[in-house]
């Protein structure tokens, strides 16, 4: 950037950059509401960017990530110690599994202001529409139609959440921790839920219990089509609960 000599610049000149660099910005009229009105623009500018000129594979990722803090002003900087990154700016974001290219995100903004988003709230025939499931379908709404698999941890993982981005033209496979309405989590968990306890009968029951697996299949009828949802579970030290609409209990290759 306005090296047009080719001479090698030093510190003062780098300095002089970042003292007039400024990041174009929307109409100044929302800068009164908007916390994020000096760096909106340049985040949906990348955000588009990226929809624009990457096409992923059939198997997407939806998960957090976290934009590091270097000193400087931030906003929406928060603090999250279980982060790699603890402290900084909390996006959720889409890659491509296949090529690990991040391909979409979306800016957290605070409860108040993701509460106002899009889908939250919106009735449907299982109820209104929660705040994660609706930050899950704006994170994967340039790929609705196309039949893709999103694979998600648990803060995304439900029945609810299945169910709409099937409705959508995408089908899934979630974990499933704390969101369980509609979900056998007690009748799965009799079967691959750790075994307490230090005494030898305590640790043979584990050793006994681990790689067991059970499933339930539920027929539902969304936007007219009949759709099978696996409930799944299976015992790996500690147990692993799912829900899919793009898998079955049908035994598989070995791999």
């Amino acid at each position: 950037i306005g090296n047009s000599g080719g001479a090698k610049k030093g510190v003062r000149w780098y300095e002089n950059m970042l003292a007039t660099f400024t990041l174009p910005t929307y109409d100044a009229s929302s800068a009164a509401n908007d916390p994020f009105h000096t760096v909106r623009r340049m985040w949906e500018d990348c955000r588009a960017l990226f929809i624009r000129n990457v096409s992923p594979s059939w198997l997407i990722i939806i998960d957090e990530s976290m934009v590091k803090w270097v000193g400087v002003g931030m906003p929406g900087l928060m603090v999250v110690p279980r982060k790699p990154t603890p402290m900084g700016l909390e996006l959720h974001t889409v890659c491509c599994a296949v090529s690990g290219i991040l391909i979409n995100f979306e800016l957290y903004e605070g409860k108040e202001r993701m509460q106002q988003k899009q889908y939250v709230g919106e009735l449907t025939e299982f109820g209104p529409i929660n705040k994660s499931t609706a930050l899950t379908l704006r994170c994967v709404q340039p790929w609705f139609g196309t039949g893709r698999v999103v694979i998600a941890d648990s803060w995304f993982g439900s029945v609810a959440c299945a169910l709409e981005l099937f409705r959508h033209g995408l089908f899934c496979i979630m974990n499933v921790k704390t969101s369980t309405k509609g979900y056998p989590k007690a009748e799965l968990m009799e079967v691959v839920d750790e075994i307490e306890g230090k005494s030898a009968e305590a640790r043979q029951a584990r050793r006994q219990r681990r790689g067991k697996h059970a499933a339930y299949v539920k027929k539902f009828a969304v936007a007219g089509t009949e759709l099978n949802v696996v409930a799944a579970g299976h015992n790996r030290k500690v147990p692993l609960l799912l829900v899919a609409t793009a898998s079955s209990m049908e035994p598989g290759a070995d791999h």
